[in-house]
């Protein structure tokens, strides 16, 4: 089964992308508020870009949460 980011969307949910890196959404919503990671406001919604993801992948440096 392939799992949520391996279907290529241009914005994934916040806990697809924390289930992907294996850290808490509310880390990630943290990162977002501190302007680390790039997203988008969808209606009410945040969403992070696919190009983001893949900015994410190619990093060195480790996530702390």
């Amino acid at each position: 089964m392939m799992n949520a980011l391996e279907r290529e969307k241009p914005h994934y949910r916040v806990r697809e992308v924390a289930a992907h890196f294996d850290v808490t959404a509310s880390f990630l919503y943290k990162q977002i508020a501190a302007g680390d990671i790039k997203a988008v406001h969808i209606g009410n919604t945040i969403r992070i870009p696919a190009t983001e993801v893949r900015r994410l992948e190619s990093t060195d440096e480790p996530a702390t949460q």
